[in-house]
């Protein structure tokens, strides 16, 4: 049997692909759930009597303290490798693997769960080609504060904003994002890149900023690391 056939079968199924472009509309961001992906790819492998194990390589747990808007709190930062190796129901022959890296941040236990279903959720999804328009995580991350805030700060009288300070306010448009997630994907660059770089999400923040977004696709168009 070829593992391509399989792929093939995936994507030329028109029945499955549209639950995977279907948005969750609201909030200026969308998503597609783990429950999707699963429910796209499990019923061919089903088909082809193929099952497959997931393996954790690597795992990180980070505990920061950091400042929102209720004060200081604690954030968990996980990070997880895994791999994915998928085997013949009849006599469990090896047929192939795929690994993946997932990131989750969270304010209690919930960071090491939302990185492994991150990790699986985009190693199915890049393993099978299957088409998608955004990203598989339902709700942003906050940026992380580590820095207390300033009392001296909080005692300023209110200014009016400046000129500058309200383009911060004024958030990126849609076509921007679509153009920042076409970039990322055509030059096969991940959200993690783009987090640790700019502390945005791009396909899942609610709000970024228009300078911030200007900064992403600046950086998208000068990167020269193409996958073709």
């Amino acid at each position: 049997m070829n593992f391509s056939e399989i792929i093939a079968k995936i994507n030329s199924d028109k029945k499955l692909v549209p639950d995977l472009l279907k948005s969750e509309k609201g909030n200026n961001f969308r998503a597609v759930s783990e429950a999707t992906i699963l429910d796209v790819v499990d019923p061919v492998l089903k088909d082809y009597e193929i099952f497959y194990t997931t393996e954790i390589k690597k795992s990180d747990l980070q505990i920061k303290e950091a400042y929102g808007k209720n004060g200081k709190k604690l954030q968990f930062i996980a990070t997880v490798e895994i791999k994915v190796s998928f085997y013949s129901d009849e006599n469990e022959e090896f047929i192939c693997s795929t690994e993946s890296v997932g990131m989750g941040i969270d304010d209690n236990d919930k960071a090491m769960g939302k990185a492994f279903t991150y990790a699986l959720k985009y190693a199915l999804l890049k393993l099978f080609r299957l088409r998608y328009s955004d990203d598989p995580d339902f709700k942003a991350s906050e940026p992380l504060h580590v820095d207390p805030p300033k009392e001296a700060e909080k005692a300023k009288p209110v200014k009016k904003k400046s000129s500058e300070s309200e383009k911060k306010d004024i958030p990126m448009s849609e076509k921007q994002r679509d153009y920042i997630l076409g970039m990322m994907e055509k030059k096969g660059i991940s959200e993690q890149v783009i987090i640790s770089k700019f502390g945005y999400e791009p396909s899942i923040d609610e709000f970024i900023p228009m300078p911030v977004a200007r900064e992403i696709i600046k950086f998208l168009e000068q990167h020269s690391d193409l996958p073709f």
